[in-house]
């Protein structure tokens, strides 16, 4: 380092623009990408694992109250329901649907 040249400070390359001071291309222009098009792709990919993550975690529910033994109006109104509640919201069995 020469005498009298003061060393660039720690903010002195954000202060240059995202090439900072070493001439070096922005990362999407060096890897030939339009500018944006890495944040598209991550976009797009967390936008995919949220869909399956709701798709699993749906088909996972669904499967347990499926599987679950009893009667969903039964595990409503609890243990201590009566006849007359259960009959109420449970519908026959041999009952068409509407």
């Amino acid at each position: 380092m020469q005498a009298g040249t003061a060393s660039p400070g720690p903010l002195s390359a954000r202060s240059q623009g995202r090439a900072g001071l070493s001439g070096a291309k922005p990362l999407d222009a060096a890897l030939g990408r339009p500018y944006g098009a890495s944040m598209l792709a991550y976009l797009s990919r967390r936008l995919i694992s949220l869909v399956l993550s709701l798709a699993v975690a749906s088909a996972v529910i669904f499967l347990v109250v499926e599987v679950a033994p009893g009667d969903p109006a039964s595990y409503m109104l609890g243990i201590n329901a009566q006849p007359e509640t259960l009959a109420e919201v449970a519908p026959e069995p041999d009952a068409p649907e509407q």
